[in-house]
């Protein structure tokens, strides 16, 4: 993700009956050098993954359940190299950004992704709540 990655201007992250704009978040993460991160380290549970749902022996992300053929175009389609976005809060880490490349990491056995984390002060203080 270079610092001029931007979502469609009404793409949000849902967390905790709020949605947050996910183009003010970058602003917010702009200058953040990435970190790996461990695939193995996200619980698909929570980042809204069904171990249970998969197409074509591939796991499918909730926001794509409705159309398979959109999902493996997404799928295949993702760079690897650009890092996903990440929220910590207590202890439990939430994809703000990233999730068809979580998918194809887990497809693909690579064991390493880079990140960028935003925290939920972050989120709060830096006013990304999204007002459509």
């Amino acid at each position: 993700m270079t610092t001029n990655y931007r979502e469609d201007k009404n793409s949000v992250f849902h967390h905790k009956h709020h949605s947050y704009s996910l183009n003010k978040i970058f602003q917010v993460i702009d200058q953040q050098v990435a970190v790996p991160l461990s695939v193995e380290s996200i619980d698909l549970g929570v980042m809204g993954i069904d171990k249970q749902q998969m197409i074509d022996g591939r796991y499918v992300c909730q926001s794509c359940l409705g159309d398979p053929k959109r999902h493996l175009e997404r799928l295949n389609s993702v760079d690897l190299a650009a890092p996903i976005v990440i929220l910590r809060e207590e202890q439990i880490l939430y994809i703000v950004d990233g999730m068809h490349r979580v998918e194809k990491a887990l497809r693909d056995k690579v064991q390493t992704l880079s990140a960028k984390s935003i925290s939920a002060s972050e989120l709060r203080d830096y006013n990304t709540q999204y007002v459509g």
